[in-house]
């Protein structure tokens, strides 16, 4: 039986410890993860922010992705038939704007524990960071999600005994509130989002990813202790 993704969320909220004693923004609103079809299970492509922000935070929302940046995400998702995905931020908790975080990196480390969950929950095929910030998670340069054209294999920390696991595919976006700034769905800028996102999409035939001949491989950085495989950091 599907869990759905809001008990989900509600029980990563309650399971929170460590957050309040360090963290700035432990008396904000917790938003946690949504998916294409509401509930928890395997998707084959995250989308991965920076923070929820005010309208994120409403009550009747709760869900990352829902305001006005959001909404042309999910309007272009809608257009060109993008199923099979999951949306979460790096840092879960909610801020009037991004300007407003006083310490993002210590945000990040401080949810990283619990953006692993989400992970290992749905199991990506693929994952997309939005924005200069979610690229920097990943220690992308920021020019890389500016230009939003490239895709990278994730070199994997891995312990010598582990089994052959299925590839990961990194694939930088340029945020959707850059395309609202350029002129939303009228815009050459959401023309170029479109076409990013069909790159994506053509990654997976009948669901299964194909991957193109000769990408590179993008060593996994900050997220390397406890993204996909769930082993620590081999030093």
């Amino acid at each position: 039986m599907s869990q759905s993704i809001k008990n989900f969320n509600k029980s990563i909220e309650d399971s929170r410890t460590g957050c309040k004693e360090a963290c700035p923004l432990w008396d904000k609103t917790f938003v946690g993860m949504d998916t294409d079809n509401g509930n928890v299970g395997q998707r084959n492509i995250l989308f991965l922010g920076l923070n929820p922000g005010e309208e994120e935070a409403e009550p009747n929302a709760k869900r990352p992705f829902v305001g006005a940046a959001g909404q042309l995400l999910r309007k272009a998702l809608k257009e060109i038939g993008f199923t099979s995905w999951a949306m979460v931020n790096s840092i879960l908790c909610s801020t009037p704007n991004q300007a407003s975080i006083e310490n993002p990196a210590l945000c990040q480390r401080l949810c990283s524990r619990y953006v692993t969950t989400f992970v290992h929950k749905i199991k990506p095929k693929c994952i997309v960071p939005m924005g200069a910030t979610a690229c920097q998670v990943f220690g992308l340069d920021k020019k890389i999600q500016v230009e939003s054209t490239k895709l990278y294999i994730l070199e994997r920390q891995t312990s010598r005994s582990s089994t052959e696991e299925s590839p990961i595919v990194l694939a930088p976006c340029v945020h959707p509130s850059r395309v609202l700034r350029k002129g939303g769905a009228k815009s050459t800028e959401y023309g170029t989002l479109l076409t990013r996102l069909e790159e994506i999409g053509g990654l997976f035939q009948e669901g299964k990813l194909t991957l193109p001949k000769g990408l590179p491989t993008w060593p996994i950085q900050c997220l390397e202790q406890f993204l996909f495989t769930g082993r620590k950091k081999t030093r």
